[in-house]
């Protein structure tokens, strides 16, 4: 209230109170000249008409205030209702994206379509020159979180051409020769040798692939930098299988990243990092699409990974990078190459000449390995359009008992490099906390500002050496060029073009292998 407001208020009582004084006064001396009673006025007719409006509206406004402070004070013993969850739709990595609260829920998924002509020579008894057409990868899952604690990532895996799932074991059984102690993998054993038990020495599937299968699928739990994940994953994988697919330089990962059997697997993996650097352990079973055998155990494995960019700079231009690594792994089919009983299946090393179809010309074969140990380096480099990446790494293997080799233990190794250059002055991204690549965004996306999308051009030298001693899996060194173009950041067309020399020193079969693939690519 102000303060002139407060002068009139006093006013007018001040008025009213001489108004009532000067009427009971006259009340009072007034002589009776009738036996009638006279009453007191009880009304404001002794006022002047000005003086009655004033006070009636004083009156009146203080009635209202009273009313409105009663209400006030009984609004504040109401608490207030709590705002309704507030959902909102984005559009994030080609597809909506569902917020609630801390709560996330996101469609994901991909279609890889390619073209390939292959042409070999003097690597069969026939040499081999066709062209197909087929579905290299299909995906479709779900990803995001129930709080800011826990999240979740599953796809399926598509394999429209692939032929019904099928498997077959091949089991032999494991005989000691009770004289010399010496053991030897037969149908059946001997006189003169006992049966230590079964062993599976290999296990295949019919047709390309399952039919439906699990990528990515795992529940994490993320508490500061730490995280904890179980399910199939690939957290402490090398760079290159660490890398998606989706954003790989080529449309097919290096020979020794497909032979030494990387890729997502069962288990649970602990990682954490910070701006430039990550570091993980995992401990491992089996993929989770792996055919199921009977009494036989599951493979148990350990692997570990270190990464540190000692330059990481992100500017308007790109980004300026310096990516080392180091990564390791450690595996047993469970059971060991000795002791009896029931194991899984042997591990064996092969691949395909960058495709992801067709005949793999380099193999170990039918000869399973009980254990290996795997050590492997990582370089990698980008300075805004201009980019490369390399790995390396070594592999020895113990065979099962009773193989030829015996007690020797080969060691393979494979690698690659690759250099890369964008016309359009795009680049690829790095996640220094994960210690991976992830996909080019293009500054200038297909008919935005005369943009043509992002162009890529690089080039790979990639080998693969499976043979050591007498054993001969065959060696496998090759040259590609590609070009990429991606007019959207979720929609890329890729071409790469493949010379490989395949030697295999004790084998006649030695040869070279073309190969043309041509992929159309989109994810949401």
């Amino acid at each position: 209230m102000s303060f002139n407001t407060s002068l009139r208020r006093a006013a007018a009582l001040a008025v009213l109170a001489a108004a009532s004084a000067t009427v009971a006064h006259a009340q009072t001396t007034t002589v009776q000249t009738t036996t009638t009673d006279v009453q007191p006025s009880q009304d404001l007719s002794q006022l002047t008409p000005a003086q009655a409006a004033q006070v009636k509206a004083i009156v009146e406004q203080m009635l209202a205030e009273q009313k409105e402070a009663s209400l006030a004070s009984a609004a504040e013993q109401i608490a207030p209702l709590p705002p309704a969850p507030s959902v909102a739709t984005s559009w994030s990595g080609g597809s909506p994206r569902t917020t609630e609260e801390d709560r996330i829920f996101k469609i994901n998924g991909r279609v890889m379509y390619d073209a390939f002509n292959i042409s070999t020579d003097d690597l069969a008894a026939v040499n081999q020159n066709y062209t197909r057409t087929f579905v290299r990868r299909a995906f479709l899952g779900v990803e995001g979180q129930f709080t800011q604690n826990w999240k979740y990532n599953i796809k399926l895996q598509f394999a429209p051409g692939a032929d019904q799932a099928s498997s077959t074991t091949t089991t032999v059984r494991l005989c000691q020769n009770t004289t010399t102690l010496a053991v030897a993998q037969r149908s059946g054993c001997q006189t003169g040798e006992a049966d230590r038990g079964p062993i599976v020495t290999a296990v295949s599937t019919s047709g390309a692939d399952t039919e439906v299968g699990f990528d990515d699928a795992f529940i994490q739990y993320v508490i500061g930098d730490w995280e904890f994940t179980l399910g199939q994953n690939n957290q402490v994988s090398p760079m290159e299988d660490r890398t998606s697919s989706l954003n790989i330089p080529f449309n097919e990962r290096s020979g020794y990243i497909n032979a030494f059997g990387f890729t997502k697997i069962g288990g649970i993996a602990v990682t954490t990092g910070g701006g430039n650097w990550s570091a993980g352990l995992a401990i491992q079973g089996d993929d989770f699409n792996n055919p199921e055998s009977t009494n036989t155990s599951e493979t148990v494995g350990f692997e570990g990974r270190a990464t540190w960019a000692p330059i990481y700079d992100r500017t308007p231009d790109g980004i300026t990078v310096v990516h080392l690594g180091l990564n390791a792994r450690v595996r047993d089919n469970s059971g060991g190459p000795d002791a009896s009983g029931n194991r899984g299946p042997g591990f064996r090393y092969r691949a395909r000449p960058q495709t992801g179809y067709g005949d793999r010309f380099v193999d170990t074969g039918s000869l399973a390995f009980a254990k290996d140990t795997f050590y492997g380096v990582e370089l990698a480099g980008q300075m805004n359009e201009f980019g490369m990446s390399a790995e390396y790494g070594q592999l020895q293997a113990t065979p099962q008992s009773g193989t030829a080799l015996g007690a020797f233990e080969p060691t393979f190794q494979g690698g690659y490099i690759d250099f890369f250059w964008s016309p359009t002055g795009d680049g690829r991204v790095y996640n220094g906390k994960d210690g991976s690549f992830s996909r080019v965004v293009p500054k200038r996306t297909l008919g935005s500002d005369e943009g043509i999308g992002a162009v890529m051009l690089g080039a790979r030298y990639d080998f693969l050496d499976l043979t050591d001693g007498t054993m001969d899996g065959g060696e496998q060194k090759g040259v590609t060029l590609q070009a990429t173009w991606q007019p959207l950041a979720f929609l890329k067309f890729q071409a790469d073009v493949s010379h490989l020399d395949i030697e295999r020193p004790n084998n006649a079969q030695s040869g070279t292998a073309d190969v043309v693939t041509i992929r159309s690519q989109i994810e949401w």
